[in-house]
């Protein structure tokens, strides 16, 4: 009978991790990634979810989570290699892209606007918005895309006949539904619910207008993907497992959304989770829904020359990571 010698101990215990390691996709040892993410939103809470329950830990990642207030401060943190991965709205990824950016979804958490519109109580369907004005917060930011989509269903022209507003955050956007500075606004919580305490009224919730568009991505450097494919199969692993974690675990998801929101108000977080609940599913990247999104990019952008979707989306990774996990490729 042969035994094993210290050495030979340690050499097998090496080769049998690598093994595995290599059958799973796991990262042999705590592989560190910086993920950053675009917004103080419910729908953000799949990182903090992977984050605060050890999800990107127990895959083989050190993973660090940085807030990059807007989109496009993000994707320039991506293309130059400070951030390996991000949660960022469509709007600005579509726009780098259409520019040549280096970039690829390899998953879609939201699909469809599910912002709610509120409006001032003299407002009782879309059409009184006729020769008035509605708040966004940025131009080309998701806002203002859901306000265009919007308007443009129901017949108005944008900033003919009904006028669109730049005033700074969503904050300040309720602020403007409040003091009657606009009658108008797309809102998401908690800012919808606080401001329909003060007297503003729900007019339509977008979700159920079904106006698609890639709304939160995942998204990283083409480059990246190839080089560091383990590390990017257990990213999504650990999102996956954060999106089952949301829809089977309400407390404890509550209290991480409390947290990373800074929410002291009960029915505005449970505002926050219904809608993080009700609008993050299954991840998969819809080309089609990228190539309506690219679309609108381009028209507001003026691109004429506008690629496939096909050519920014990889969900490659996404089917592995499912199997990895027992569940089937779509």
């Amino acid at each position: 009978m042969k035994i094993l010698t210290g050495k030979s101990t340690l050499a097998w215990g090496l080769a049998l991790l690598t093994l595995l390691t290599a059958s799973t996709g796991i990262p042999a040892a705590s592989s560190p990634i910086r993920l950053g993410y675009t917004a103080i939103s419910p729908t953000q809470s799949i990182a903090w979810i992977a984050q605060e329950e050890g999800l990107f830990r127990k895959n083989g990642l050190a993973a660090e989570i940085i807030y990059t207030r807007g989109g496009g401060t993000t994707i320039q943190s991506l293309l130059a290699g400070e951030q390996q991965v991000a949660q960022v709205g469509g709007a600005a990824a579509l726009s780098a892209m259409l520019q040549g950016a280096d970039l690829a979804f390899i998953a879609l958490l939201v699909r469809n606007i599910y912002y709610e519109f509120i409006v001032g109580p003299e407002i009782k369907q879309v059409a009184d918005l006729k020769g008035k004005k509605v708040a966004i917060s940025g131009f080309g930011g998701v806002s203002h895309i859901a306000t265009i989509l919007l308007l443009n269903k129901y017949q108005l022209i944008p900033n003919k006949e009904v006028a669109v507003l730049r005033v700074g955050g969503m904050p300040e956007a309720m602020v403007a539904v409040m003091s009657g500075l606009v009658q108008g606004a797309v809102l998401t919580a908690p800012f919808n619910a606080q401001a329909m305490r003060a007297g503003a009224r729900r007019l339509l919730t977008m979700k159920d207008e079904n106006i698609v568009f890639p709304l939160n991505t995942v998204a990283a450097k083409k480059t990246e993907l190839e080089k560091n494919r383990n590390r990017y199969l257990a990213t999504l692993r650990a999102f996956l497992e954060a999106i089952r974690f949301l829809k089977t675990n309400k407390h404890r998801s509550m209290e991480i959304i409390k947290k990373y929101m800074r929410m002291t108000d009960p029915l505005g977080l449970e505002f926050a989770y219904e809608e993080a609940l009700n609008t993050v599913d299954d991840p998969y990247v819809d080309e089609k829904v990228i190539q309506s999104g690219l679309q609108l990019i381009a028209s507001i952008n003026n691109v004429t020359n506008v690629p496939p979707a096909s050519a920014f989306i990889d969900n490659s990774l996404l089917d592995e990571a499912r199997t990895s996990l027992g569940k089937p490729a779509r």
